[in-house]
């Protein structure tokens, strides 16, 4: 049923009624206990449209909406592919712990000598606080994808936004970035996560791996890069 309203909106795209796209909407996030979190990662850009009505008869025209798109055509080709969350709690193999401060990023896991860290570019220490935390959680899974394959995995964080945004996506477009990030590579690698929220003062030592600084990482400046590359080449 929803794969035939998906493919109704995209076919007449130009001129959808903001009713269907609602009617998608709720048939989507109806999936939860099934599917999970995944419903409202990836139905964001339905409601962004959705949220702009005047009326609810209203007809708009998606194509200049691509989250809409990417909503939509997500669904029609992965339904039958995603798997179902379990009934049952399940107990997680590893135990990661992450944080991120003004100069870097860390996560480590518990009882294992492995730890990803990362300073942050001088663009990089621009952004939000939240947008730190929610990278730490990314780079951290992608660091330590290969031994958490097949894995259920547990996070610690002491951001409550950070655990929010990696289970139900975000509006601001780079923070829903990186939960599109998060969940393909936990899709990809068979990883599944449970996000959970700690006290600052029980993840002090992914806060102390964050404020590392790094006085060996060196680099030549883009200028100093151009002039040689102008030089020799590729």
């Amino acid at each position: 049923d929803l794969i035939e309203l998906v493919n109704i909106i995209l076919n007449n795209s130009c001129k959808v009624k903001v009713r269907l796209l609602a009617k998608v909407a709720g048939k989507i996030i109806s999936f939860t206990p099934a599917l999970g979190h995944i419903t409202q990662i990836m139905s964001r850009g339905l409601f962004e449209v959705i949220n702009l009505r005047q009326d609810w008869n209203q007809s708009i025209n998606i194509n200049h909406c691509n989250a809409c798109i990417r909503d939509l055509i997500f669904w029609r080709d992965n339904i039958f592919e995603l798997e179902p969350v379990s009934l049952l709690g399940l107990d997680s193999e590893f135990y990661i712990f992450t944080d991120a401060s003004n100069t870097g990023a860390a996560g480590y896991i518990d009882n294992l000598k492995q730890i990803m860290h990362k300073s942050w570019s001088d663009d990089e220490k621009l952004k939000s606080s939240t947008w730190r935390e929610v990278k730490a959680i990314e780079l951290s899974i992608l660091s330590f994808a290969r031994l958490l394959k097949h894995c259920t995995v547990s996070f610690y964080t002491d951001n409550q936004n950070a655990v929010t945004i990696v289970h139900k996506g975000s509006k601001v477009p780079e923070l829903q970035s990186l939960a599109l990030s998060i969940y393909y590579c936990c899709r990809k690698n068979d990883i599944t996560i449970f996000v959970n929220l700690i006290p600052r003062e029980q993840n002090e030592q992914a806060d102390m791996l964050s404020r590392i600084v790094d006085i060996d990482d060196w680099r030549i400046s883009d200028e100093f890069f151009t002039f040689l590359n102008d030089l020799w080449g590729p």
